[in-house]
């Protein structure tokens, strides 16, 4: 039966993710130690199993004063880096009220519908 294989296609998908973010946590802890280990030895790197392994400062950035922020873009010239944007699932609730209201979808937005079918235990 088709609904007893989507649900069975939707379970194991739900454990591949759970295991995936686990996997992922378990990948920052040993990263971690690895940084540290390397630091406390005084080492830059190490090799094992021809892989070179080398600490790498990644930086992540979250907006919390988008004004203040666009502000100081300008002052710096940096203009270039600003983007208009809108998320797909704003973009699209906006679209589909839209659609509702007037039978038309928004200037410039393509609208795609399609069904799906939603599991939830019983």
């Amino acid at each position: 039966m088709l609904a007893r294989e989507l649900r069975r296609l939707k379970g194991l998908k739900q454990e591949t993710e759970d295991r995936s973010t686990e996997l992922g946590r378990e990948i920052q802890r040993v990263q971690g130690a690895l940084v540290a280990s390397l630091h406390n030895q005084g080492a830059e790197a190490v090799k094992v199993d021809g892989f070179m392994f080398t600490p790498k400062v990644q930086v992540t950035a979250k907006v919390i004063n988008e004004p203040a922020l666009m502000k100081w873009l300008r002052e710096k010239g940096r203009m270039e880096v600003i983007k208009q944007s809108v998320h797909h699932k704003t973009l699209a609730s906006i679209a589909q009220q839209e659609m509702q209201e007037s039978g038309h979808a928004p200037s410039g937005v393509s609208m795609e519908y399609f069904e799906t079918i939603s599991v939830r235990s019983v």
